[in-house]
Formats: C-alpha cells, sequence, structure tokens
C-alpha cells in the first residue's frame, strides 16, 4: 500500500481561506452530528490492483492506518469484463478478491474505528487499458463506453 494520505479537511479549510463560509451550509436535520460534517475526513484508497489473496496478505495495513490518523478508507473491489467494450461483468476466480477476504477485511478496518466505502474498479482480463468511461442507461436503453484509443461500443441494457 502507498502510505499517501489524503486529508479532505485541509480542502475544508483551503475553501474557508478562500471565502467559503461552512456556517452557511444547510445541513440537513438529521445529518447534523454525522462524522462527516462533525470531524476532519482522513482517507485512503486501499486494495487497487489487489488479486485474490491480497487482503489476507495486508490485515495488518488496518492498525498501521489507524495510527496514520485515518478514518475513511475506499475499498476497491474488482469485477472484471473481457474487452474494455464487453456486456458482461463477472467476478474472476484469480483477479478478483474473494466475497469473504472482503468482509474480514472490512471487518477489521471496522474494528479500527475506520469508515469504508467499496468501490467496484472494473477491469479488462485482455489487458489493455480501462481508462474508458461508461455512460448509464438513457432512456433509450443504450449502455456507451468508451476506450482509451477512441472507439466506441453501444450494449443494450434490458429493465
Amino acid at each position: 500500500m502507498k502510505k499517501t494520505i489524503v486529508a479532505v479537511g485541509a480542502l475544508v479549510a483551503a475553501s474557508a481561506l478562500a471565502g467559503f463560509d461552512p456556517s452557511v451550509c444547510r445541513i440537513p436535520e438529521k445529518f447534523k452530528d454525522h462524522p462527516l460534517f462533525t470531524k476532519p475526513v482522513v482517507g485512503v484508497n486501499f486494495g487497487f490492483g489487489g488479486r485474490r489473496g491480497y487482503y489476507e496478505a495486508n490485515m495488518a495495513e488496518p492498525a498501521k492506518m489507524k495510527a496514520a490518523g485515518v478514518n475513511w478508507c475506499v475499498l476497491k473491489v474488482h469485477p472484471m469484463v473481457e474487452h474494455f467494450y464487453s456486456q458482461k461483468i463477472f467476478f474472476d476466480p484469480v483477479f478478483t478478491v474473494g466475497e469473504m477476504e472482503t468482509e474480514a477485511m472490512v471487518n477489521e478496518l471496522h474494528r479500527n474505528g475506520i469508515h469504508v466505502m467499496l468501490q467496484p474498479c472494473v477491469m479488462p482480463l485482455d489487458s489493455a487499458s480501462m481508462a474508458s468511461s461508461f455512460g448509464f442507461p438513457s432512456d433509450t436503453g443504450d449502455i456507451q463506453t468508451t476506450g482509451t484509443s477512441g472507439s466506441r461500443a453501444t450494449g443494450r441494457c434490458s429493465t
């Protein structure tokens, strides 16, 4: 794991210096005491590119994150596609971290007082760059993807 820690609280401080007044934010009453609004968010991304067994091999990382002051973690999960334009997304037995392994890491992060957000990162098996964009279904039901080469693919979404 890279030891990069992003402090969102610093962004809030920079915004305040630029004339942003947090007292004028309209936070709904039911969320006014939520940690997102009451204390700084210090977060990390964890697990990008990790294969099956990655979380099991790194179960000591949450304790290190806690010691560094991290309170939020974006935990990466990698469903796969055969090609960047493929419509079928699946969990691969080699490249996708298993469900029980992911659950164990989430539990370990929670034991260390770290909030977790799961983020799927769709990865291609053909090793092509997956720096693409996915368009959500429009009213016509088409899903559009654009790869780094500029090629486009359209798939059909049944509703």
